[in-house]
């Protein structure tokens, strides 16, 4: 099996520098090369800090191909003469600085989170908002691939003017775009499995839209917090008196409006920032759950990812996990029993407060198929870490809420 994966992994590498070697017109040793040096952005990026200092650095970027090499945007009138830069085990690297940027790195960062409310109220199906090094420019992305509405958001928006919006900074509309491939390209969007903060610590679930307003299903239990939480740590703010919930005592899920902030249809399964292998979400199960054969992971900010397979179902009436009757302000219904949730157990399941609300989903390769949202742990049956996991189906969010699913295509 290791020679199996060692082979399957170096069958993918070759073909990326392949695919790298057509793309810039290089060679193959040339490509593999400028390959490995991109792999040390982080480390020439801290050199060339130490070198200039990180306040004066706008931009850093890779110009691929024959004329291989590291851009630098400097701001104001700051001067960078160096023409090499010489990294820790003895590689040089050729340097071209320009200066004249108004704000440097974080400065840009700053500068967009004050646009996604505005933009989002003035261009439809907004799917991300993002800078691009190379062009030195916002990219506003549009959805168009939903064809219930692709050609009129297209028509629609064909004639859009943001130069009262963006007034500091080049910008393009681009459509298509449903999420970036890096997850550390995401600035500012909500997708499953972030953190939620405020009350408490939970994980969002999948994200969706109801009645076109975008947001995100959670466990209910989590309808204290006030806050999303991405990877890259920014913090999203959300009105948790708009939070939609049915008073069923067969399901613990709630719907989480947040117009203010774009959606990927994406899914964190890593802590990591950088991780390219984030699952896309190809949509929400439909078909009827095999008990036993069915096998599912779940995604939780404490615990992170682990698997096992739904064994049935068992009445959720824990303490933390309830149904939403449980949580109620009508007493003659708050007073009903739970009903049967379903329930997932294996011998490396792991679960602990803080991963509820989270998503539980089947994995093929890089995308995941949405089955539902995690409740509670519990301790019904016996086994290693956690016992099992309870959660409740995402198709009750689309026949109750009418929620409709982000998909990263």
């Amino acid at each position: 099996m290791i020679i199996i994966k060692t082979l399957k992994k170096k069958i993918e590498e070759q073909s990326s520098i392949q695919i790298y070697a057509l793309d810039n017109n290089v060679s193959l040793d040339e490509a593999e090369k400028q390959l490995k040096l991109m792999d040390r952005a982080d480390e020439i990026y801290n050199k060339l800090a130490e070198s200039v200092g990180e306040d004066y650095i706008s931009s850093v970027y890779f110009n691929r191909g024959e004329d291989f090499g590291v851009s630098v945007r400097l701001v104001g009138n700051t001067e960078y003469n160096i023409k090499e830069l010489l990294l820790d085990d003895g590689t040089v690297i050729s340097i071209r600085a320009t200066n004249g940027e108004k704000y440097n790195r974080q400065g840009i960062e700053d500068y967009i989170a004050t646009l996604v409310a505005p933009i989002n109220d003035t261009v439809e199906n907004v799917s991300a908002i993002k800078y691009e090094f190379a062009s030195n420019s916002i990219v506003i992305g549009i959805d168009d691939s939903d064809s219930a509405v692709g050609s009129t958001s297209r028509s629609l928006n064909s004639q859009i003017n943001l130069d009262s919006l963006i007034t500091d900074m080049k910008y393009e509309v681009q459509y298509g775009i449903e999420a970036p491939e890096d997850m550390a390209l995401i600035l500012r969007t909500i997708v499953g499995g972030g953190s939620l903060a405020g009350a408490g610590v939970c994980t969002a679930g999948f994200a969706g839209t109801v009645n076109n307003i975008n947001g995100f299903l959670t466990a209910t239990h989590c309808n204290n917090n006030t806050s999303y939480v991405g990877n890259d740590g920014v913090s999203l703010s959300y009105d948790r008196n708009s939070i939609i919930t049915d008073t069923s005592p067969n399901h613990e899920i709630s719907f989480v409006p947040t117009p203010s902030h774009p959606i990927a249809g994406m899914l964190f399964n890593s802590d990591s920032v950088e991780d390219t292998q984030a699952l896309k979400v190809v949509g929400a199960n439909t078909a009827p759950i095999r008990i036993g054969e069915t096998f599912v992971c779940h995604y939780g900010r404490i615990t992170k990812e682990s698997c096992g397979y739904i064994k049935g179902k068992i009445p959720n009436t824990t303490k933390t996990g309830g149904c939403n009757s449980k949580y109620s302000s009508n007493s003659a219904i708050k007073s009903q029993n739970c009903g049967q949730f379903y329930y997932m157990e294996g011998p490396s399941l792991k679960c602990e407060g803080g991963d509820s609300g989270g998503p539980v989903y089947t994995k093929n390769g890089n995308t995941a198929l949405a089955y539902g949202i995690a409740n509670s742990k519990t301790s019904y049956t016996g086994g290693v870490g956690c016992a099992s996991l309870s959660f409740s189906p995402v198709d009750f969010a689309v026949s109750s809420y009418g929620f409709r699913i982000k998909t990263a295509f």
